[in-house]
């Protein structure tokens, strides 16, 4: 009898929650996309910042492979290995990816690349067009504060300067890599709007950088 209620409970838990909880789930798929040995190596080369070789064990998967969840990871990375790589056609790789994979769920982050690929050629209409598409909010801390200052930036660039102010302002009240940065920024189109006061606070709050 005990038996046969555990075996109840298990199954009415599958049916529930899934074969397995959320964090074991998410591990046993992690180790299944990697299980294939092309798909495998290709991470390996990744991670050890060998992009050229990556990009090529990314190509030989995308050809060979058949797994559609693994495949476009392999097109996610391929892009971002053209990427580093500097690459002319990293915006269309990542463009076929997101055509291709729009199911996928991780097309926010490939706007974000877009945005940062166009933000480094210093094309700033293509860095505000494409990160326009992409959610901030949704990115891992590091990326959405990029994403921020990138987007402030460009608009600063482009001449947008009340457009330019919001997304620095985010950067002001937390640790970041940006924050010395976008407090320059953010002085200066204070000042340049006559707001001396704010201006002045921002430009206070950098005096004692060195790279200022």
């Amino acid at each position: 009898m005990t038996n046969r209620l555990s075996w109840l409970a298990l199954s009415a838990l599958l049916l529930i929650g899934g074969a397995l909880p959320y964090p074991l789930k998410a591990q046993r798929t992690e180790a299944y996309q990697q299980s294939h040995p092309v798909f495998k190596r290709a991470l390996e080369l990744w991670h050890h910042e060998h992009y050229g070789a990556a990009m090529q064990q990314f190509d030989r998967y995308l050809q060979t492979g058949e797994q559609r969840l693994r495949k476009a990871r392999a097109s996610f990375y391929r892009a971002r290995c053209a990427m580093a790589l500097y690459h002319e056609d990293t915006e269309q790789q990542f463009l076929d990816y997101i055509n291709t994979y729009p199911e996928i769920g991780n097309t926010n982050r490939a706007y974000f690349y877009l945005g940062k690929y166009h933000f480094r050629q210093e094309n700033y209409s293509k860095t505000l067009k494409y990160l326009a598409k992409s959610k901030p909010q949704a990115l891992k801390p590091e990326r959405e504060d990029a994403s921020r200052f990138m987007l402030g930036y460009a608009q600063y660039k482009a001449g947008n300067q009340q457009a330019a102010k919001q997304p620095l302002a985010r950067l002001l009240d937390h640790p970041n890599a940006y924050r010395a940065r976008a407090s320059s920024y953010y002085g200066y189109i204070n000042y340049q709007e006559k707001d001396y006061d704010t201006a002045l606070q921002r430009f206070r709050a950098i005096q004692d950088n060195k790279k200022f």
